[in-house]
């Protein structure tokens, strides 16, 4: 991360080369380790290893007709696995960020009363590593 501490989250970005990525107001990426149990017969006490890494998040954007075109493709939901960049602050090649490639498994579309806008809500995987780097 950038040497001046806590970033705002007010120029974080994404870019998907394989979807909807347009008035992004948010996104979340959770990364996990599954647990392998190595007990045996007779031990009194569980004990683990650490396994295969994974990663997933959501990301949310206001729905723009002007780029989209109220296809399913649009949204990026069937498209093959395609690199993807979180970027923590504004898009610049200095600036840190969470890249890897993403398969979108889903999405929720809607609007509340009174909040004038469409969100969409998308939900993916990660294919392969996610790669953190850090503010320059």
């Amino acid at each position: 991360m950038a040497a001046t501490g806590i970033v705002a989250g007010v120029d974080g970005s994404i870019t998907y080369t394989s979807g909807y990525t347009t008035k992004v107001t948010s996104w979340q990426i959770t990364v996990a380790v599954e647990d392998v149990d190595t007990t045996a017969l007779g031990d009194d006490w569980r004990s683990r290893i650490p396994g295969l890494q994974e990663w997933s998040g959501t990301y949310t954007a206001l729905i723009d007709t002007d780029q989209f075109t109220g296809s399913v493709g649009d949204l990026g939901i069937g498209a093959a696995a395609a690199s993807a960049d979180f970027i923590f602050d504004e898009p610049a090649s200095t600036d840190g960020k969470l890249a890897g490639s993403i398969v979108i498994t889903g999405v929720d579309v809607g609007v509340s009363v009174g909040s004038g806008a469409s969100t969409a809500t998308f939900t993916f995987v990660g294919s392969g590593a996610l790669t953190l780097t850090e503010a320059a």
